[in-house]
């Protein structure tokens, strides 16, 4: 299910769901909370909020991840 935020148009996925999805991601492209926060850009308290369930993922949050495991992969196969 993906709610919208009623103070921004910016997709938001469920909960629970979702945070399994962001931790199982964060496992994959070998970072930890604190090191995901920094790279993203976001606060560490406002990450483990995501990680827990307890606030919707932002949508780009989930891309960014998405992104930074493809690069991980592409590094370990020698792609450019």
């Amino acid at each position: 299910m993906i709610t919208r935020s009623s103070s921004s148009t910016q997709a938001l996925y469920s909960v629970p769901s979702h945070s399994r999805r962001l931790r199982d991601l964060l496992v994959r492209a070998g970072l930890s909370q604190r090191a995901a926060a920094a790279e993203l850009g976001i606060g560490e308290r406002t990450m483990r909020h995501y990680c827990a369930g307890d606030e919707p993922v932002p949508r780009v949050v989930m891309l960014a991840l998405e992104r930074l495991v493809d690069m991980q992969r592409e590094l370990e196969n020698g792609q450019p």
